[in-house]
């Protein structure tokens, strides 16, 4: 990626208006993610309950300031390029921008957002170029280091900002009729699955859901380097109009599974959740989707705390998102060694303070329990 960081809002803005062939001079080689006061831009700022900015008006903040601008030409994949690109839908992941930004894909706006520890996802499949000429996609970012969300967001940490977590370029069939999907899981062995649907990609042909429970703790290896346990529950719903009514926002698959293994804080068993979505006129799987749950019930009896009918103590830590040398870019391996030193030191609960952390954290908590 390409930096150059500007003293306002207004300036920065003015730099994306112009040819996506222009590099202006200031522009230099950025790593991404990062904050760009740990590149040698800007400086890091502490505070705890004070704003580090005045007058405090809010929502206003002051006209100066810092505002980067970020620039990247995509890289797409050729075999995106072949056959049937058009039956695709392609979109921007961008998991952690601080504090708001303004996204533009080849000159045109596609976006906006605010919110620091928020992933937000961006359809630009009426925006992307595949043709086989280089350096067709040019993406810039603005990212504003104050906005009216950073009244929100005062709480006692280091402010940086900057890209401070990965981006993303997804492709996806554009028949995919799965929105959204939920897995409940309580102690007793109940499962409720429930699967959001979009109607109008599943009105031309009935579809049906299966779903799928594997044992992890029971992993095998088989051929390819594949691993997956025994099947140990599954269940199918028809999704499918029915005298002319609209087709269901929602479709639910509930069962029960004898005897599952509990979660806990010391024995954090896992099972791996597989949902396909099948087109019944071709037989064909159209959509897989797949995550990791456990079973648990966790409830308050006569002001205490249990879990699965058990009372807890909670041993917990406050821990921020914060790299002593990569600020608030913090990588998976040292996720990893903040998880492991909590459970080596018999800690069973952490505080996210003060926001939504990277999805691979909570991955790592459901882990080591």
């Amino acid at each position: 990626w390409e930096f150059a960081l500007f003293e306002t809002v207004q300036d920065a803005l003015k730099c994306v208006a112009g040819s996506s062939k222009t590099t202006p001079p200031s522009f230099a080689p950025m790593d991404i993610p990062s904050n760009w006061m740990m590149r040698g831009y800007d400086k890091p700022i502490y505070t705890n309950v004070k704003y580090p900015w005045s007058p405090h008006t809010p929502p206003f903040v002051p006209h100066k300031n810092p505002t980067g601008l970020y620039q990247h030409y995509l890289q797409i994949p050729s075999e995106w390029k072949k056959n049937n690109a058009n039956a695709h839908t392609y979109s921007l992941l961008f998991h952690g921008v601080e504090s708001a930004c303004f996204v533009y894909l080849n000159n045109e706006l596609v976006g906006f957002s605010k919110d620091s520890r928020l992933g937000f996802e961006l359809d630009v499949t009426n925006v992307l170029n595949l043709n086989d000429e280089p350096e067709t996609n040019f993406l810039q970012v603005v990212v504003i280091r104050w906005s009216d969300g950073s009244y929100m967001e005062d709480q006692d940490h280091w402010w940086m900002a900057g890209i401070h977590r990965s981006v993303e370029l997804i492709r996806k069939p554009a028949t995919m009729p799965l929105k959204d999907f939920c897995v409940q899981c309580d102690a007793s062995g109940d499962i409720s699955v429930v699967a959001e649907l979009d109607p109008d990609k599943i009105k031309s042909s009935p579809q049906l859901i299966k779903v799928f429970l594997y044992d992890d703790d029971q992993i095998s290896a088989t051929q390819g380097g594949c691993r997956r346990g025994p099947l140990v529950w599954s269940s199918t719903m028809n999704v499918a109009m029915e005298n002319g009514d609209e087709l269901p926002a929602e479709a639910r698959v509930e069962g029960t599974l004898s005897n599952p293994k509990l979660w806990s804080a010391e024995l954090p068993n896992l099972y791996t959740f597989v949902l396909h979505v099948l087109d019944t006129t071709t037989n064909k799987i159209v959509q897989v989707e797949a995550c990791r749950v456990g079973f648990r019930t966790v409830e308050i009896k006569n002001g205490t705390l249990h879990v699965n009918s058990k009372r807890i103590t909670v041993c917990g830590v406050n821990r921020h998102e914060h790299d002593p040398d990569e600020g608030k870019v913090v990588s998976l391996e040292r996720m990893h060694q903040d998880v492991l030193c909590m459970k080596r030191n018999n800690f069973n609960a952490v505080r996210t303070c003060h926001y939504p952390n990277h999805v691979s954290f909570y991955k790592l908590c459901d882990y080591y329990g």
